[in-house]
C-alpha cells in the first residue's frame, strides 16, 4: 500500500504474499451527560469525526465552547447550532480558557499570524478583536482568573508561571 498513515505491528505471512497491521484512527466525540444520577451520556452531534478536540467548555450562555488545532467553535448541548468563532488552517491552537461572565476566550497558538512562537492570544466571546496578549517564545496553557480581570499562564523558556491583566500588559 502507499497508504503509510498511522499503521503500526507490521507482519507477513508465511509465504510472503500477504501483509496485516493494525491502523489507528483518531475519534474524537464531545458527550454531555448529568451529573446527578444514573444519566446516560449523549453525544453533541455536528463535530467531524477526526476532529482533534484539544478542550471543551461551557460559555456564560449555557454552550459549549469546543476547541480544536486550528479553530474554536460555539456549540449548543444538543448540537443545533454551531458558530466559528475563531479558524486558521495555519496556525495550531494549543488549548484554550472561557473567562467567567462572558468574559473574553484565551488561548495559546503556535504559528499565528505566521510567527514561529507559542503565544497567548484573546479573542472576544463572539469572536471578534483577537488580540496577542504574550510575546515570549513558549507561552502556554493560559487560564482566567475566577473575576476574569487577569490569567495565568505557562512562560515555558523561563519555566514559571506568570500572571497579567486580561487586557494585555505587565
Amino acid at each position: 500500500t502507499n497508504d503509510s498513515r498511522g499503521y503500526q505491528t507490521l507482519s507477513l505471512s508465511g509465504d510472503g504474499k500477504l501483509m496485516v497491521s493494525i491502523q489507528g484512527q483518531q475519534s474524537d466525540f464531545v458527550s454531555v451527560q448529568p451529573m446527578a444520577g444514573n444519566g446516560v451520556p449523549v453525544t453533541v452531534p455536528g463535530l467531524p469525526n477526526q476532529a482533534n478536540v484539544k478542550v471543551v467548555d461551557w460559555d456564560n450562555q449555557g454552550d459549549l465552547i469546543v476547541t480544536m488545532p486550528s479553530s474554536i467553535l460555539r456549540i449548543s448541548p444538543d448540537g443545533s447550532r454551531q458558530t466559528t468563532l475563531l479558524s486558521d488552517p495555519y496556525e495550531t491552537i494549543m488549548l484554550s480558557s472561557v473567562c467567567p461572565q462572558g468574559g473574553p476566550i484565551l488561548f495559546s497558538t503556535y504559528l499565528r499570524e505566521g510567527k514561529a512562537g507559542q503565544d497567548v492570544w484573546r479573542i472576544n466571546a463572539n469572536g471578534s478583536d483577537a488580540k496577542q496578549l504574550t510575546s515570549g517564545k513558549m507561552d502556554g496553557n493560559p487560564v482566567c482568573s475566577p473575576d476574569g480581570k487577569s490569567f495565568y499562564y505557562y512562560d515555558g523558556a523561563v519555566l514559571q508561571i506568570k500572571k497579567m491583566p486580561i487586557g494585555g500588559g505587565s
